[in-house]
């Protein structure tokens, strides 16, 4: 039965552990993509274990915009092949919406590339919409393709 973890916080020595196995999974599912912040202390993860097996992996960011605004920023997930199709994903959407929601977020926005269906259904079935942000940031050169890349930005309320 796969389990979803969450990352205890700083100054437990499990998190440094849990940390490093999010490191091994990210170069095995974003291969040649930089490895985020694990230790930002805005951003919060999730593991998806089968058994003691790391399988998936979650992170969201308590993003706060240039007016104040607050939103949770659903920041990279990834699932290995051999456990795809499972729903585990749509398991850590939910995970990380409800931190959200108990934060007091009321906002979820995250991105997709325009290849990856499987995430961008998997968004849809949770609740997300299709938007077109007006700046990310306060930069809009992420809204045009990049490398072959089109992105596609999602929201709901949470």
């Amino acid at each position: 039965m796969i389990r979803i973890v969450p990352v205890p916080g700083e100054g437990s020595r499990q998190r440094e552990i849990l940390l490093a196995e999010i490191g091994h999974l990210h170069e095995r599912t974003f291969p040649g993509l930089s490895l985020p912040d694990l230790h930002d202390p805005m951003a919060w993860w999730w593991l998806a274990m089968d058994g003691i097996a790391p399988v998936g992996f979650a992170g969201v960011v308590d993003w706060i915009g240039p007016g104040e605004e607050r939103a949770a920023y659903l920041h990279r997930a990834a699932v290995l092949p051999s456990h795809r199709g499972q729903g585990i994903q749509r398991r850590m959407i939910r995970a990380r919406l409800s931190w959200a929601r108990r934060a007091g977020i009321e906002e979820a926005w995250t991105y997709t590339s325009h290849v990856n269906a499987a995430s961008a259904n998997n968004l849809i079935r949770e609740g997300f919409t299709l938007w077109l942000p007006g700046s990310w940031g306060g930069s809009t050169r992420h809204l045009l393709p990049s490398d072959g890349v089109a992105w596609l930005y999602w929201r709901r309320t949470v």
